[in-house]
């Protein structure tokens, strides 16, 4: 696989560039103080540090995986229906089988 970095009117290959003395297979956005905020591997895979968060148009979009959320119960008035539609959406949320937004 070839990755390039485009950007500041320059691309680098980084199939054939050699960086600090070692072929790279990753990508490293890092801090002026060298702190790495976002690795991009070379199966494509993007990895940002914790407490990061991708923004669109300066709004977070996805931050940080957040705690579990219970399945709806109890109540006085049990509606199946809207319960199932919780539960599902829940379950997309997930690590297992969903999004990985929310832990399992």
């Amino acid at each position: 696989m070839s990755l390039k970095i485009t950007g500041l009117n320059k691309t680098i290959d980084l199939s054939s560039t050699t960086l600090q003395g070692e072929a790279s297979n990753e990508i490293k956005i890092q801090t002026d103080a060298g702190v790495t905020v976002v690795t991009i591997g070379s199966d494509g895979s993007i990895d940002i540090a914790t407490g990061a968060k991708i923004k669109v148009n300066g709004q977070a979009v996805v931050g940080g995986r957040l705690a579990a959320v219970a399945a709806p119960a109890g109540g006085a008035t049990v509606d199946a229906e809207a319960r199932a539609a919780i539960a599902l959406i829940i379950a997309r949320m997930k690590v297992t089988g969903g999004h990985g937004l929310i832990a399992d």
